[in-house]
């Protein structure tokens, strides 16, 4: 085309001055079609000298390309400082990567253009049209686009700070993961648009439509402008998930109400999964260090990590707390770990199962060997929410959509398990509910009553037919007078036979179900220990290992061997297990 080829005469032989002098000379070529050119890469000259280098970027400084045509053209890596492009057809071009800082770009047609990681830095684009244009990663910082088209623009996390949007018309724009810091969307039309993930902090949306916006995990502060707010309904999460309100529309006001209630956040980001027991006690401390603080909301996301966000009072240091709450977690795990070694003196992988298992076999051991019968009445709504919560339902939210009790009464059903211990919870707000919300998590001791619950309920009615192991029986353990030394005669005298009762048991398990199985080995080990070294291994220990063996062979239903085989050991350690042939009769279900 002869324009182009004019254009691309002139870059060889001239600079920006003597393109500019020549635009000034030419006024009656309105616009100049250079569609489709492409000055990607180097061997063409730059308008402005700045390097011998003949692979130097092109650089147009301050050029005058007023209404010019670049209608598809491949601008890619090139830079425009300061450039006149106002009226200019810009419709299809590629910038990507482009230094385009304080370019004028009003009333541009920018449809459809990529500015992929262009660096944007005050560009002007008042009134221009950048319909379904690409701004992801590019720099944006105090950008002007006010009462520019951006409809279904994709500002993927695009740095906007400071940028001003007022009465632009972003319907549909994608700003996932976008720094909106300080920006200013006073009267925009953010209708449908999605701000997953923006960092909304001390931006202003006064009198903007928010109306079937998805704001999953954006992040809002006490500086955040909600003022005037027209919104009938938003989405939590993408692809029109979670409606709020569930049904109808937004009162007047009630928008700004309702997320300018829990504004001040601190978010814990735990990548590689969370040890719960760790956290919880580590959060108490953070509390009673600093006061009002509360957990508003706990996110699972892929790859097991987590997310826990922290509702501060306004004039606490964030940086502070998520530094402290980082030290006292890893604190309480460091020393979790460290108690894990002490109490097994086991590899890193033995830890890992005790974690799993010991804490739950434990506690059921210290249940069952109580002499005061546990005085346990579950209704039929308590226990539907411990088997939710055992199956991995932890929200109160949804415990009372899978139980189908009203969220009123499961939450008054949850504070009576934490408060009977089955179940361990912490409150959270989700700046969304009026309440405060449930997490809850099962104790071992709610698991033992969804999976045995005629170890936790009194005897009722008993019936001769199959050996049962119940709190009752273990109960009535004994060791004897307790005499260390009688207990190592009695190691003495029958080492043989207790290793071989040992290896039989041992390879009785190998025919149970995992858990169980590996439970069963660590107990033996325990009881192993004990007979290795009678000195340093109290006979308490002893017992309490061979009660959680009576246990588990009660629990998989063994034969009658394996329980023998048990009894066979306490009796020739002198620790008496009484076992009975009673089976308690269960209440029938609701």
């Amino acid at each position: 085309m002869v324009d182009q080829e004019f254009f691309l005469a002139l870059l060889k032989h001239g600079d920006t001055i003597s393109w500019n002098r020549w635009r000034s000379a030419n006024p009656q070529i309105q616009r100049l079609d250079l569609s489709g050119i492409n000055l990607r890469g180097g061997g063409l000259p730059p308008l402005t000298v700045v390097a011998s280098d003949p692979e130097e970027t092109h650089i147009f400084f301050s050029a005058n390309l007023h209404a010019i045509d670049f209608n598809g053209a491949d601008l890619g890596e090139t830079q425009f400082a300061n450039a006149d492009l106002r009226f200019a057809n810009l419709r299809g071009a590629k910038f990507d990567k482009a230094m385009l800082s304080e370019v004028d770009f009003r009333q541009a047609d920018l449809s459809k253009v990529n500015f992929h990681k262009a660096n944007l830095w005050k560009a002007n684009f008042g009134e221009a049209n950048l319909s379904e244009a690409t701004l992801s990663e590019a720099v944006l910082s105090e950008a002007n686009f006010s009462r520019s088209l951006l409809e279904a623009a994709f500002f993927f996390r695009a740095d906007l700070a400071d940028a001003n949007f007022e009465n632009a018309n972003p319907h549909k724009t994608v700003l996932v993961g976008s720094w909106l810091s300080r920006a200013r969307f006073r009267g925009a039309n953010l209708r449908e648009a999605n701000l997953i993930a923006v960092q909304a902090r001390e931006a202003d949306f006064t009198g903007a439509i928010l109306t079937g916006a998805c704001l999953q995990d954006w992040n809002i502060g006490s500086e955040t402008k909600l003022d005037d707010v027209i919104c009938e309904y938003v989405y939590l999460k993408l692809e029109q998930q979670e409606r709020r309100p569930r049904s109808g529309n937004f009162a007047p006001g009630e928008f700004a109400a309702l997320f300018q209630k829990a504004l001040e956040t601190v978010d814990l980001i735990f990548a590689d999964g969370i040890d719960w027991q760790a956290f919880f006690q580590s959060f108490q401390e953070l509390r009673s260090q600093y006061g009002d603080l509360s957990i508003q909301a706990i996110e699972k996301k892929s790859g097991g990590a987590f997310i826990i966000r922290l509702e501060v009072p306004p004039e606490a240091n964030k940086a502070a707390i998520e530094r402290h709450a980082k030290e006292l977690y890893e604190m309480k795990l460091r020393l979790q770990e460290e108690r894990y070694r002490v109490e097994l003196n086991a590899k890193d992988r033995e830890i890992k199962i005790y974690k799993q298992q010991s804490a739950r076999m434990n506690k059921i051991v210290e249940l069952l060997a109580s002499k005061e019968e546990p005085k346990v009445s579950l209704r039929p709504e308590q226990l539907k929410i411990l088997q939710s919560v055992n199956a991995g339902v932890t929200n109160s939210d949804e415990i009372s959509e899978t139980t189908g009790i009203s969220i009123d009464l499961a939450k008054y059903y949850i504070r009576d398990l934490q408060a009977e211990e089955y179940l361990q919870c912490s409150e959270y707000n989700d700046g969304i509910s009026i309440d405060n919300n449930y997490l809850c998590h099962i104790t071992s001791k709610g698991r033992v009553a969804i999976t045995n619950p005629d170890l936790l309920l009194p005897l009722k009615h008993p019936v001769a037919s199959q050996t049962t192991i119940h709190a009752q029986t273990v109960g009535a353990i004994h060791s004897g007078s307790g005499d260390i030394t009688g207990f190592t005669m009695n190691i003495n005298s029958n080492i043989d036979d207790i290793t071989n009762l040992i290896t039989s048991l041992r390879e009785m398990a190998q025919t149970f179900p995992e858990a169980q199985r590996e439970e069963v080995l660590e107990h033996l080990e325990d009881v192993e220990e004990g007979i290795r070294q009678p000195d340093k291994v109290k006979p308490h220990r002893i017992k309490a290992a061979l009660a959680a063996l009576l246990t588990i062979a009660g629990m998989v239903a063994a034969t009658m061997d394996f329980s023998n085989n048990v009894l066979e050991i306490g009796n020739k350690l002198g620790i008496e297990l009484i076992q009975t042939h009673l089976n308690q009769q269960l209440p029938p279900s609701k």
